[in-house]
């Protein structure tokens, strides 16, 4: 998968980092029961008392921000501890991971909410955010080159955008960023295949920043290339009403198909190797069987050979050894077709001359092809 860095520091899934603690249970409800009658059965009344009524309402109403920031600021201060350190950031570098931190806490630190938190830790909250946000690209962004599903990665934006707490929804910078994402679904959504273009753009903003490309010499690397294809697939059956059903490969160019064949990542499960496999063959024939087509119907057999030659030019090796093109096809295919092109250039010459009519020098005979 397509990797995504920011400053370094470890994984995200830290249970031992902490959260903003959770409101006390409410204490036992006192019970008192009336038996009414010799028909009554079990009548119960149940009175709560004014502490547990207190609890229950603390359980019901959000943490407030003082709350959350005590609560973040207890976290940092285990984790500084932890790593023996005072300090969160060591010549631009992490001490400490905040991605246990939820999301309200890590705007809470980062806008130094109550004034308790120093520049660095700041500056570390306000990575980690970007960070998260990277992650949740990530997937979607690897399936668009696959897929060309733009719309996908700007509803994963859009859901961690509104996963923030209050205080950052009230910010300009969470509205206007919301907004640029909502234009961008719905360019995306109304031209499929097609990236949105517009200012201030974080998803373009990430991709740029995090594109490969393909390098001067020579394609993407088929195991980034295998990364990609993971995550359109896991996309895919994703949304899958029946889990149980076969898996589209139609919209997958050639090398995408040859990273699932090849599998030399172990990514793939062996149903999907097949199903790649048998896609390669079913569009083999239909290319061979489409070229042999439009050469009968030219009434020439010389330009099958060339454009043949010019696939295997044009495949990359992955592409090569996923279709079963060795480079003994190869030149067999070049002498076959420079042998077709030398007969059937002796056949003119011997009509009409090989150099042309009037010329002293005649044709060449057909030793001097094979020759």
């Amino acid at each position: 998968m397509t990797s995504i860095s920011s400053l370094p520091y470890a994984s995200t899934n830290t249970a031992a980092y902490g959260s903003p603690t959770a409101p006390a249970p409410p204490t036992a409800p006192q019970v008192e029961t009336a038996a009414t009658s010799p028909a009554a059965t079990n009548a119960v009344n149940v009175t709560l008392s004014d502490a547990a009524k207190a609890a229950l309402k603390g359980q019901a109403e959000a943490p407030t921000l003082a709350n959350i920031t005590a609560a973040a600021r207890a976290a940092i201060d285990k984790l500084l501890a932890q790593a023996n350190t005072k300090v969160a950031l060591i010549d631009g570098r992490a001490t400490i991971d905040l991605g246990g931190l939820d999301r309200r806490s890590l705007f809470a630190v980062a806008s130094n909410a109550g004034g308790g938190f120093t520049a660095t830790e700041q500056t570390l909250a306000s990575a980690t955010t970007a960070f998260q946000f990277e992650e949740a690209l990530a997937g979607p962004v690897a399936a668009s080159r696959i897929t060309r599903d733009y719309a996908a990665i700007y509803k994963a934006g859009l859901a961690y955008l509104d996963k923030a707490g209050p205080e950052e929804k009230a910010t300009a910078k969470w509205t206007a960023q919301r907004d640029v994402l909502a234009k961008g679904l719905q360019q995306a959504t109304a031209t499929p295949g097609v990236m949105p273009d517009l200012p201030n753009d974080p998803v373009a903003a990430y991709i740029a920043a995090h594109e490969e490309g393909v390098p001067a010499v020579g394609p993407r690397d088929i195991q980034k290339v295998a990364g990609d294809v993971r995550a359109a697939l896991d996309a895919q059956y994703a949304r899958a009403a029946d889990p149980d059903a076969p898996i589209s490969l139609a919209d997958f160019d050639d090398r995408a198909l040859a990273a699932i064949a090849l599998d030399k990542g172990g990514l793939f499960s062996d149903a999907e190797v097949r199903a790649a496999r048998m896609e390669i063959r079913d569009r083999n024939n239909d290319r061979m069987t489409e070229a042999y087509g439009s050469n009968v119907a030219a009434g020439s057999s010389g330009t099958l050979g060339r454009d043949l030659i010019t696939r295997y030019a044009s495949m990359s090796a992955e592409e090569r050894e996923a279709q079963g093109w060795t480079p003994e096809l190869y030149a067999r295919l070049v002498q076959n077709y420079e042998t077709s092109q030398k007969l059937a250039s002796m056949a003119g010459g011997a009509a009409g001359g090989l150099y042309g009519a009037g010329t002293s020098a005649g044709p060449a005979s057909l030793m001097d092809y094979l020759t």
